[in-house]
């Protein structure tokens, strides 16, 4: 028989993830800065704080490690017009985008997101 779970004490994040995964990067962008809850938030849609204050990292995960040339013109595009002309590719099957600013992310995630 297995003990029932009671949860007296959360977490920040499990409060969050409680109350939805909801990000309006248009809001976002126009008001120019991200609570501490938004960003943890964004990580539920690859975004990430970089050290550097004001910039972002996406990851874009690449199922199995395979990425179709339609989508690796996509993600080359995205990076020339927003992640100064790089992508890094990581070891678990992912890319990155690097020093994104807050007000182009709406464009990023719309892009990245017609892409597949």
């Amino acid at each position: 028989m297995q003990r029932p779970l009671d949860f007296r004490r959360r977490s920040d994040g499990e409060l969050i993830k409680q109350g939805g995964f909801q990000l309006d990067f248009d809001e976002l962008a126009r008001r120019g800065s991200m609570s501490k809850e938004e960003k943890f938030i964004g990580k539920w849609y690859g975004l990430y704080d970089q050290r550097q204050a004001g910039n972002f990292m996406a990851r874009v995960v690449l199922p199995g490690g395979v990425i179709p040339s339609s989508q690796a013109r996509a993600l080359a595009t995205v990076a020339q017009r927003h992640a100064m002309g790089l992508v890094s590719f990581t070891t678990r099957q992912a890319a990155q985008l690097h020093w994104l600013k807050l007000k182009m992310l709406p464009e990023v995630m719309r892009e990245l997101q017609v892409a597949g």
